[in-house]
């Protein structure tokens, strides 16, 4: 009768583990895909969300990994602070503080992309992590942000040389097109 009831009590484990996983990764996936337009509120809870994800990233299971990916690609789109808008003299966010928060999310997301470039031979984890480095490049390209595109040019010089002879045409493709942004 032992024996069943610990055998009871793993199964029980090991689906609260499974739930708590994917929980996990539907939280992720919604925070992505509702991140709020309004910038104030983006301004209150970015740094709140990149942190997070930065610290969390390292330690999360692969498909919570997956899941961190795709909802932080899914803000950087959406992000005001990245956005090649000029504010206005009546924003909130005075221009110090814009390159604050810009180097402070490009600090967490430069972690994240690192993270996995080095320790993930996961195509789909790599290719999630370039496609990352391709839109902020991108935004920060159009920003003019030279001191954070030297962090993630540095980072991309120090994998493109295993990452251009990957098996996979799409990674190989994907450092192409991130080439280009480098130019």
């Amino acid at each position: 009768m032992g024996k069943e009831s610990d055998e009871e009590d793993n199964e029980g484990a090991r689906q609260r583990r499974e739930q708590l996983t994917a929980l996990k990764e539907a939280a992720y996936e919604l925070l992505g895909k509702a991140w709020p337009k309004e910038p104030d509120t983006q301004e209150k809870y970015q740094d709140v969300f990149f942190e997070h994800c930065s610290k969390s990233y390292p330690t999360s299971s692969r498909s919570t990994q997956l899941a961190i990916l795709a909802s932080v690609a899914r803000v950087l789109e959406r992000l005001t602070v990245l956005s090649n808008v000029e504010p206005m003299e009546t924003d909130n966010m005075p221009a110090s503080n814009r390159d604050k928060a810009i180097s402070s999310v490009t600090g967490h997301v430069v972690l994240i992309i690192e993270y996995t470039l080095q320790n993930s031979n996961q195509v789909r984890h790599r290719r999630d992590a370039l496609n990352i480095m391709e839109i902020l490049v991108k935004q920060l390209k159009d920003l003019n942000k030279t001191e954070e595109l030297d962090k993630l040019r540095t980072i991309y010089q120090m994998y493109v040389q295993d990452l251009s002879k990957d098996s996979s045409h799409e990674i190989r493709t994907k450092v192409d097109s991130i080439k280009v942004h480098f130019k």
